[in-house]
């Protein structure tokens, strides 16, 4: 329990114009939210769609905290969000931070991971119940999409990857390697580039169409064995001329930017829409998502 503490500023920066209906509130309550919006009504940035109090609690004799959740949206940019807000009031004054004197560390701050944490346990949780439940559609399975093994191997692997991603240039070597040295395991590769990572991904990624469409052989294994991160800073560079460049020179070609505009990347992304994809590298291990790295590695020995 808070024993010491400091009244730190006074709380919130958004007004409260509605209150959830299925919140039973106290007369206090109301008056709390009534002090809310009295006091943030001259911001005209944000309208309030929705406010809810998801949490209150009695921090020691004096103070409570009230935890709300707003729904609001930016007047200016039109953009929605939702965000928690937390509150301590002692009936007379309010705050959003109190501090223990003895220890320096803030209630607030402590509630807010603990808040994380809950949603982040119940996302993974929502997020291992879909993956169990996955069923692959077999149309994924096709010859354009192949890379290594045969089409009518037992295990088939899906990868979905990006170009210029780290972890999938990390991890493709010893798995297209491993499949190349096994007779019953194919390895199908789609494109799912991370331009908000890597501003020049979808550029590569329509380079290496373009060339398999003119008979260029393994452009894939071509293109992650070379690690086009070590031409030029993937994370930074957003001129696609500059990462065209680097392609070119790894595959012994001569595109332009003019050539491969058209090349659209559209119908391999729809797999990463099917998986509700999390990151690159996905791996999909005869058409299950659930622990498929995990049944990889064991299936190669890894």
């Amino acid at each position: 329990m808070l024993r010491k503490v400091f009244l730190v500023g006074m709380a919130a920066s958004v007004a409260f114009s509605v209150c959830n209906a299925d919140v039973k509130l106290s007369g206090f309550d109301k008056k709390m939210i009534k002090v809310e919006k009295k006091m943030v009504s001259s911001n005209k940035r944000f309208n309030v769609n929705r406010v809810a109090i998801d949490k209150k609690k009695k921090i020691d004799k004096r103070w409570t905290m009230y935890v709300f959740r707003l729904d609001i949206q930016d007047t200016v940019t039109k953009q929605k969000s939702s965000a928690p807000m937390i509150i301590f009031t002692d009936g007379i004054y309010q705050t959003n931070s109190l501090m223990n004197i003895k220890t320096g560390k803030r209630y607030e701050t402590e509630e807010k991971i603990r808040l994380r944490n809950k949603k982040d346990k119940a996302r993974r949780a929502e997020r291992t119940k879909f993956e169990k439940s996955f069923v692959l559609n077999k149309q994924y399975y096709n010859k354009q999409h192949l890379i290594a093994g045969s089409m009518d191997a037992k295990n088939k692997i899906i990868m979905i990857s990006d170009p210029l991603c780290v972890a999938c240039i990390g991890s493709f070597p010893a798995i297209y390697n491993a499949v190349k040295s096994k007779k019953d395991y194919a390895l199908f590769y789609y494109h799912f580039p991370l331009q908000r990572l890597h501003p020049t991904a979808m550029t590569i990624s329509k380079a290496m169409e373009y060339a398999k469409e003119h008979g260029i052989k393994d452009v894939v294994k071509k293109v992650m064995f070379a690690d086009l991160g070590k031409s030029y800073d993937v994370y930074k560079e957003r001129d696609p001329k500059r990462a065209l460049k680097a392609f070119n020179k790894i595959m012994g070609t001569n595109y332009t930017l003019e050539q491969i505009k058209d090349i659209s990347i559209n119908n391999d992304m729809k797999i990463g829409k099917d998986v509700h994809l999390q990151g690159t590298p996905t791996i999909i291990f005869n058409g299950e998502l659930y622990k498929s790295r995990e049944k990889l590695a064991k299936a190669f020995g890894g």
